[in-house]
């Protein structure tokens, strides 16, 4: 019988109070299975007491290499920083890590921070996906199989080959040769589908849309809950209040980023 596994997860877990209540209201309703933390931001400490008490639930990094003050100390990852200490905006990061000027030495070191600060709070890390999309980045994915190795976690989010929308070509591309590199080198899934920035007021249906087409095999769908700010609502809500009935209806199993480790236990 062909089986359709779902893990819902949830970006930007720890990025603010507000985040951190509609994640959790989440999590309680049964429409998400899974979370990836920024150990980084003001919401981290409200999101790892819940984690710490929930390890029902997956729980992974978020990468945050951009926009965001680091944990690290600037001075030792001058490459990732600007003058105020800030890590570089996100175009700008793309940038420098397209013409080489960004230090992998830099990056293992946050990267390091970010991995012990989960740790040091008592969450087991099930995997790894990144704060808009950086673990895909060749400079950042150049480093990520000997920090999974070294930290035993056992799996990665793949790059994006579900699509709401129409994507560009250029992005069709960029993503099917990170998936390359993604599954040959760590455990991942077979589908990834993220609806950030793409949904307008008329999107209502996305998620019971996007349940009903699931493909036979392992997606992850990643999602931003936030009713604070409207890109987030227009994600949240049909979650929220339509997550579970479209799951039943369709026969489809929530699962989370621990039913791809070699250890997993049903």
């Amino acid at each position: 019988m062909c089986k359709r596994f779902l893990i819902v997860n949830a970006d930007d877990y720890g990025f603010s109070d507000g985040t951190v209540e509609a994640t959790i209201e989440c999590f309680k309703r049964h429409v998400i299975s899974s979370a990836t933390m920024m150990p980084n931001m003001p919401g981290f400490e409200k999101a790892s007491e819940f984690a710490v008490n929930h390890p029902e639930f997956s729980y992974g990094l978020h990468l945050c290499l951009t926009d965001e003050r680091p944990l690290s100390k600037p001075g030792q990852i001058r490459s990732l920083v600007n003058t105020s200490g800030l890590l570089w905006p996100t175009r700008e990061f793309w940038r420098r890590a397209f013409l080489g000027r960004l230090s992998r030495d830099d990056i293992v070191k946050e990267m390091e921070a970010q991995i012990s600060r989960i740790r040091t709070a008592g969450i087991k890390l099930s995997h790894i996906d990144g704060h808009g999309h950086v673990h895909t980045a060749p400079c950042v994915r150049f480093v990520l199989p000997g920090m999974l190795r070294e930290h035993a976690i056992p799996a990665m989010r793949r790059t994006q080959n579900l699509f709401y929308g129409k994507p560009r070509l250029v992005k069709r591309l960029h993503n099917i040769l990170g998936g390359l590199f993604v599954s040959s080198d760590t455990k991942t899934t077979d589908y990834f589908l993220m609806v950030a920035g793409e949904l307008g007021q008329d999107d209502d249906t996305w998620w019971s849309q996007s349940i009903r087409t699931l493909p036979t095999g392992i997606t992850e769908i990643g999602i931003h809950p936030g009713l604070n700010e409207e890109w987030r609502r227009l994600e949240s809500l049909p979650v929220l209040e339509d997550g579970g009935r479209s799951l039943r209806d369709e026969g489809v199993q929530l699962v989370n980023y621990n039913y791809l480790s070699p250890d997993f236990q049903p």
